[in-house]
C-alpha cells in the first residue's frame, strides 16, 4: 500500500511538471508517420522534425528489463524523459528476449513497479513502449542484441547480424515479430534494425561486395523488408559498418535510392565515442607527457649550463677525442623519433575512414603511451648518471686526473719533474685539514660516492658532454615537433574532419542523394573537447541525436556515469549536459 501511494505521488508530481523551456516539441499525432525528405525527417505536414532523443537501455541485458524500474515507476519515468526536453527514444531489446520463453531473472529490477511482477520480460518491454507513447515520445525499436549481454567489443561474438546461438533467419523473424508486436501505435514510429555492426572475429562486415555472410547492405534490405511487409509506414534505421562509424561507403550501394520501398524511408545512423577519435585521444595524451618532457629538457639544459661552465673554469688542457655514442642516448632518440612517427602516421589515418581508422586510435595511442614509459627510464638514467657525475665526484689524489670512460692514469707534476728522486721523497704533502662536517652530511656524501659509482658512469653521458649544442637543441626541436602536432591534434577542424570522411557524403550529396544522418550514440562523463567538439559539429550539421543515455545505473549496484539522470533515475547527473544537449534543439 505505501509503496503504490509513493507511486501515485511521484506520477502527480512529474504530471505537473512542466516541461523544459529548451525542450524540442513533442510530435503530435497528426504528424505521423514520418519520412524523410532529403537530409532530414519531415511530418505529414512537410515541416521537419528533429529526433531529440535519448537511449534508454536494460532489456537488452540480462536482466531484460529496463533499468530504472527499480527506483522509478515506468509511467514517472517516461514523463521525466519528456518533461527534461527530449521527443524520442531509442529503445534496445535482444533476441533473445523476443524469442526465447524467459523469466525477469531477477524480482528487485521492477521494485517500483509492483504491477509488472510476474509478467515476462516482453510482456514488460510492452509496458515500457506504452508507458513512453503515453507520455508522447516517440519510440525507436533497436535490435541492439542477439544474445543478452552487455555490448560491444570485437570478441563477443555480436559483431555481425547472425550469431551461433542465432541465425540470420532469427533476426528476421525477431525483427518481424517486434514490428508486428507495436503495429497499432503510431508512435513507434522507427526500427533500428541492429546496432554497431563489426568484425566477428576474423570476419570483417562489408559494404556493397555481394558477399552474403559479410555485406550488411544485403542483410539491411531483407531486414527492412520483413519490417516493412508488417507496416510499411515506418522509419527504416540503417547503422554503418565497424561499430556503426563508417556510412562513407554507402555511396557504393545506396540502398536509400536503389530500392524502392526504402526511398524516403531510410535513415543512416552512426556512433561516435571519444575512444574512436585519434585526435582527442592523442591530444589528451600529449597534455599528460608534455609537462614530463619540459621537465626532462629543463634538467638537460641545466646540467650542460653547469657542466660548461666548470669546464671554463679549469684551465685548458689537451682535448679528449670525442666519445661514440651509447645504446642508451642511440635509443632513447630513437623511440622519440618513433613517438614523432607514430603521431603523424596517425594523423593521416584519423582524417580517413577505413577499417584501419577504428583500429588505430587507441592501437596508436596505447603504443606511443608505451614508447613514452620506456624513453622516460632511459633518459631519467642518463640524466641522473650525467648529475651524479657532474656533481659528485669527489677530488682525485695526487697525480691523478679523471678520464674518459671513469679510468685513472698518472699525471706528472711539473713543478716536481727536475727535482733529484730523493728531494722528491722529501717532499711533504700538505696537511689534510679534519673535517667539520657533521655526520649526516658525511653519510649523505657517502651515499652520493656509491649512487656515482653505480649510476654515475662517464661513458654514458660523455656524449652529451661532447655534443653539447646537439644535446641542446635536439629535446628543444623534438617538444616544439610535438607541440605543433598537439595543438593540431587537439584542433575541431581536426575533429571535424573525422567524421566528415565517415559522414560526409551523406550530408553534402557528394556522389549520393542526401539522406538524414542520426548520431544514435554519443556521450561522456567529463566536460571535455570530444565533447565539446561534438555538440558543436552536431549544431553545424544540424543532426538528430540520440544520446547514450538517460539511465542512472549501468546494472545493479553499478552507475552509469554516462547517464544524464542519477541513481535515484530522478535528479539530473550533469546539468552542464543537460544544458548543452539542449543547446541543439535550437540550432538552425
Amino acid at each position: 500500500m505505501r509503496g503504490q501511494i509513493m507511486a501515485a505521488v511521484l506520477l502527480f508530481a512529474t504530471a505537473e511538471r512542466p516541461r523544459d523551456a529548451h525542450a524540442a516539441p513533442l510530435v503530435p499525432l497528426h504528424e505521423l508517420p514520418l519520412r524523410t525528405k532529403g537530409r532530414f525527417v519531415v511530418g505529414q505536414s512537410g515541416r521537419r522534425v528533429m529526433l531529440a532523443c535519448v537511449n534508454w537501455y536494460g532489456a537488452s541485458q540480462r536482466q531484460m528489463v529496463n533499468n530504472g524500474l527499480d527506483t522509478q515507476p515506468i509511467q514517472a519515468f517516461s514523463d521525466r524523459i519528456a518533461a527534461l526536453g527530449f521527443n524520442c527514444v531509442r529503445l534496445p531489446f535482444s533476441l533473445e528476449m523476443v524469442l526465447r520463453n524467459t523469466t525477469v531473472p531477477n524480482p528487485e529490477a521492477l521494485a517500483a513497479n509492483p504491477e509488472l511482477l510476474g509478467l515476462s520480460p516482453i510482456q514488460v518491454f510492452d509496458k515500457t513502449v506504452e508507458a513512453l507513447t503515453k507520455a508522447g515520445l516517440l519510440v525507436v525499436l533497436n535490435n541492439h542484441v542477439s544474445s543478452a549481454g552487455w555490448c560491444c567489443s570485437g570478441s563477443d561474438g555480436e559483431g555481425l547480424w547472425y550469431t551461433e546461438r542465432f541465425s540470420e533467419e532469427d533476426w528476421l523473424r525477431g525483427l518481424r515479430l517486434m514490428t508486428r508486436r507495436y503495429k497499432g501505435d503510431a508512435r513507434v514510429m522507427g526500427f533500428d534494425l541492429r546496432n554497431e555492426v563489426r568484425a566477428d572475429g576474423i570476419r570483417l562486415p562489408t559494404w556493397g561486395s555481394g558477399d552474403p555472410w559479410t555485406d550488411w547492405a544485403i542483410a539491411a534490405v531483407k531486414g527492412a523488408r520483413e519490417v516493412l511487409r508488417e507496416r510499411p509506414d515506418l522509419l527504416i534505421v540503417v547503422s554503418g559498418i565497424h561499430f556503426g562509424m563508417r556510412l562513407s561507403e554507402v555511396p557504393s550501394r545506396p540502398v536509400h535510392e536503389e530500392v524502392p520501398e526504402l526511398r524516403n524511408r531510410t535513415v543512416y545512423t552512426t556512433h561516435f565515442y571519444y575512444g574512436w577519435s585519434f585526435d582527442m585521444m592523442a591530444f589528451d595524451m600529449l597534455a599528460r607527457h608534455i609537462p614530463v618532457l619540459i621537465c626532462f629538457t629543463c634538467w638537460l639544459w641545466f646540467l650542460l649550463a653547469a657542466d660548461r661552465s666548470a669546464r671554463a673554469a679549469r684551465a685548458p688542457g689537451p682535448r679528449q677525442s670525442e666519445a661514440s655514442p651509447g645504446w642508451e642516448l642511440c635509443a632513447a632518440a630513437a623511440l622519440l623519433a618513433l613517438q614523432a612517427c607514430l603521431f603523424l602516421i596517425g594523423e593521416i589515418l584519423g582524417q580517413s575512414c577505413g577499417h584501419i581508422h577504428i583500429v588505430s586510435p587507441p592501437a596508436f595511442v596505447v603504443l606511443s603511451s608505451w614508447l613514452f614509459q620506456a624513453s622516460y627510464l632511459i633518459w631519467a638514467r642518463i640524466l641522473l648518471s650525467y648529475t651524479l657525475v657532474l656533481f659528485t665526484n669527489t677530488k682525485e689524489p695526487r697525480g691523478y686526473s679523471p678520464v674518459q670512460g671513469g679510468s685513472r692514469e698518472a699525471v706528472e707534476d711539473p713543478s716536481l719533474a727536475a727535482m733529484p728522486q730523493d728531494e722528491m721523497l722529501q717532499v711533504e704533502a700538505p696537511p689534510v685539514p679534519k673535517s667539520r662536517a657533521p655526520v649526516g652530511l658525511a653519510i649523505l656524501r657517502a651515499a652520493c660516492r656509491t649512487c656515482t659509482l653505480c649510476c654515475g658512469s662517464d661513458a654514458l653521458v660523455q656524449p652529451l658532454r661532447e655534443r653539447q649544442r646537439l644535446s641542446a637543441v635536439a629535446p628543444l626541436a623534438f617538444l616544439t615537433a610535438l607541440l605543433v602536432v598537439g595543438g593540431k591534434c587537439g584542433s575541431y577542424e581536426n575533429f571535424r574532419g573525422e567524421l566528415d570522411a565517415c559522414l560526409g557524403p551523406l550530408l553534402s550529396g557528394e556522389g549520393v542523394t542526401p539522406a538524414p544522418v542520426w548520431l544514435s550514440e554519443f556521450g561522456t562523463d567529463v566536460r571535455d573537447n570530444y565533447f565539446n567538439n561534438i555538440i558543436r559539429y552536431m549544431k553545424e550539421n544540424e543532426l538528430d541525436f540520440a544520446y547514450w543515455s538517460i539511465n542512472g545505473r549501468k546494472r545493479f549496484n553499478e552507475s552509469e556515469t554516462y547517464g544524464l539522470l542519477q541513481d535515484d533515475n530522478f535528479a539530473v547527473r550533469h546539468p552542464w549536459k543537460l544544458e548543452m544537449l539542449h543547446s541543439l534543439l535550437g540550432a538552425k
